[in-house]
């Protein structure tokens, strides 16, 4: 394996990684940014029929995992550690070359591909949940930013994305783990979805349009005894553009359409983009220390009328 880094500007840092294997090298290369999240140039799978069994090799088909999660406690009882799993999808985006229409269309493309590399991938993951489970995470969170309805389509995440889904839900049940899932965007069907067949004990983020198209309130009412609910904060509204007050506002709106008989964990739809006014963030945990006080009977006791 070797890494290069190349300076493209003050702002930019590019890193290459060449990975030499029996059937040849893989190269991958990420832009990392001074103030954004890494972006990757290039990735290993430039050409299925090539690279995937190079892929392949490199993943193996034999894998061990560590007995203890070296970082956990570092993280002790202030919160709650969980390592993540790629959903199929997701996966394929990280490694495949090209924007997300060119992984989208693989699917189509190559049908006969994508069955044998998810079916490999999912062999793969279920070994790491175990594993990771072993290892005393507290969760597993089931990553699925690029599997919403915002990418792809139902068709896809029926076939390629639920059959996993709630394998790693059940193993994690089994397990004794939480189970997470992770889902950007529009993620109203993918909530139906895996409530009808799935065993998630957490779902977020549930964005409410324009990003997203979830109505909290009335996923809550229909699947708000069975599974606990987490985000639906807008980044891209009264966060980003708005007042304090109107942050306040919304963690109000938000607590009252969701928070009711606790299962609700107030929080943004995603992450926060980098220019949000910090005054907004305070006012956000402020609000929901100020209004988010449950009863024994599970009620919030200091939201304000209507």
């Amino acid at each position: 394996m070797q890494r290069s880094l190349r300076q493209v500007d003050e702002h930019q840092v590019q890193e290459k990684l060449i990975v030499r294997t029996p059937l040849g090298e893989l190269e991958a290369t990420t832009a990392v940014f001074r103030s954004a999240p890494p972006w990757d140039v290039s990735n290993f799978i430039k050409d299925i029929d090539r690279d995937w069994p190079k892929l392949r090799w490199l993943m193996g088909d034999a894998w061990h995992w560590d007995s203890v999660c070296q970082e956990k406690e570092k993280i002790g009882d202030r919160g709650v550690y969980g390592l993540q799993v790629h959903t199929f999808v997701d996966f394929w985006d990280g490694v495949r070359d090209g924007q997300s229409d060119r992984m989208i269309m693989d699917f189509y493309d190559y049908p006969e591909h994508m069955q044998e590399i998810f079916e490999f991938y999912s062999a793969f993951a279920l070994e790491r949940t175990a594993g990771l489970i072993r290892a005393g995470v507290d969760e597993i969170l089931v990553q699925g930013s690029n599997s919403s309805m915002s990418l792809i389509n139902p068709g896809i995440y029926r076939k390629f994305v639920l059959p996993l889904n709630v394998k790693i839900s059940r193993l994690a049940k089994d397990m004794g783990c939480i189970a997470h899932l992770h889902t950007c965007g529009r993620s109203r069907l993918v909530v139906e979805m895996n409530m009808a067949e799935a065993s998630f004990d957490v779902i977020e983020p549930l964005e409410k349009p324009p990003s997203g198209d979830v109505d909290i309130a009335e996923v809550k009412r229909q699947y708000g005894q069975r599974v606990a609910l987490k985000g639906n904060l807008l980044t891209s509204g009264a966060l980003l553009n708005g007042t304090p007050a109107e942050v306040e506002r919304e963690v109000i709106d938000t607590l009252r359409a969701a928070g009711q008989g606790g299962g609700f964990i107030l929080s943004t739809g995603d992450q926060v983009g980098g220019n949000t006014p910090l005054e907004n963030l305070h006012a956000m945990v402020a609000a929901g220390r100020k209004y988010g006080r449950y009863d024994a009977a599970g009620r919030l006791v200091d939201l304000p009328g209507d």
